[in-house]
């Protein structure tokens, strides 16, 4: 489902704040992509003692 919604999502973005903050966007959401794989990857080296 997200990979149907997201051409209409960039193109609404695109339209609603220009091309420089839709490649801001993309570069904020790729490095939030990579914090969060670092964290799974990071949690499941050293997991928590419960």
């Amino acid at each position: 489902m997200a990979q149907a919604v997201a051409p209409m999502a960039g193109a609404f973005v695109i339209s609603a704040m220009g091309e420089g903050a839709t490649l801001y966007l993309l570069a904020a959401l790729g490095t939030l992509n990579v914090a969060l794989t670092w964290a799974m990857w990071h949690s499941t080296r050293h997991p928590l003692n419960t």
